[in-house]
């Protein structure tokens, strides 16, 4: 196994994505898939692995684009592939294998296997890694970035859209794939078009020239308590807060995140979390199980998600709070039965939260 720890470069266009405190809430789930077989024999790959034609590659360009996302506590992550459609459709056996196998370290960076034949390509600007796949000619690569966690994915698709010169779609109308993954799920974007000169522009490059200005936050820094037993840890501009918890082997954290109320749903986020633990319930299921909370004499939502059907599964208590231009996000998310048994050691620390400012 190799574990690639290059630094990214941290990038704060963010745009954004958490539930309420007292009723255990529990959910119905189909018991999930690995969908893991050996990516280094395509031959032997199910059909699932097969080629996938998107809905937007009917015949509409000669180049196409397939980006995996990863939505984690701290980051998302994208696993980027570009090329001729004949290309990476005949490689999807081995990207796709790939990208069903991605771990994540307790540093939250991704941890993988690197197939044969394929090679790690030099630094690049806004790059975390470039992994090539060398068994594709000429090859293809993989290009993989970070930005902040609970990014906009509508944002997202339509600037990729742009690259691939198609037009841009509205909400109703993204309807992403998922790739089954052995540490939690991710999305797939997957579409044809063409490039142009634009298949050389790097991953995220021009995107503070298409995106419209955010106002910063006021807030300076923030205060809080540590509940006992909760060790502090690193913190940034966006994370304004982050505590950790272990216990043999469960680990739970409580993070603080400081996004742009102006790129913010809660809906969406909320949607997407109960996804990461297993519970697959509809938006209005979500809707009713959200709760009110008050957070330094601000008021907000809060939900409970805990898949009482498998205690393998990771649980996320969310909580978001809109304070003038900025939405704040308080998590507290790991393995299930921590969470369950830290849940007053979060109210408590929701309670000792103070916002560093004064009032908008």
């Amino acid at each position: 196994m190799r574990h690639w720890s290059i630094f990214s470069v941290a990038i704060l266009s963010v745009w954004v994505g958490c539930k309420d405190p007292e009723t255990v809430q529990s959910y119905r789930i189909e018991k999930s898939k690995s969908g893991l077989s050996d990516f280094d024999d395509p031959a032997g790959d199910p059909p699932s692995r097969q080629a996938v034609t998107s809905a937007n590659s009917e015949n509409q360009g000669q180049d196409r684009m397939v980006v995996g996302i990863a939505n984690r506590p701290d980051a998302t992550w994208y696993f980027k592939i570009v090329g001729p459609v004949d290309r990476v459709t005949s490689s999807q056996p081995l990207w796709m294998g790939f990208l069903e196998k991605i771990r994540f370290g307790n540093d939250g960076k991704p941890v993988w296997d690197l197939p044969q034949g394929w090679t790690v390509g030099g630094p690049a600007p806004m790059r975390f890694a470039t992994l090539i796949m060398d068994s594709t000619q000429p090859p293809l690569e993989i290009r993989i970035s970070s930005l902040g966690p609970n990014q906009d994915s509508l944002s997202n698709v339509n600037r990729w859209r742009r690259q691939l010169q198609l037009p841009a779609i509205a909400e109703s109308e993204l309807a992403l794939q998922t790739i089954e993954n052995v540490d939690g799920n991710m999305d797939l974007f997957d579409a044809s078009g063409s490039m142009g000169n634009s298949a050389m522009v790097p991953p995220f490059a021009g995107q503070a020239a298409q995106q419209p200005l955010v106002q910063k936050s006021p807030v300076q820094s923030v205060k809080h308590d540590a509940p006992t037993g909760w060790d502090l840890g690193r913190t940034s501009s966006i994370v304004k807060a982050r505590l950790r918890k272990i216990e043999g082997e469960k680990s739970a954290m409580i993070s603080v995140t400081d996004l742009p109320a102006s790129a913010n749903r809660w809906a969406p986020n909320v949607k997407r979390w109960a996804d990461e633990v297993g519970l697959e319930e509809s938006v209005d299921s979500l809707a009713a199980g959200t709760e009110e909370v008050t957070v330094d004499g601000m008021t907000g939502n809060r939900i409970r998600l805990v898949n009482m059907k498998d205690r393998e599964r990771n649980a996320t208590i969310g909580v978001m709070v809109v304070r003038g231009d900025s939405a704040w996000f308080f998590k507290l998310t790991g393995s299930r039965d921590l969470v369950i048994a830290s849940e007053k050691d979060f109210d408590e620390f929701l309670k000792s939260f103070r916002f560093e400012s004064n009032r908008p």
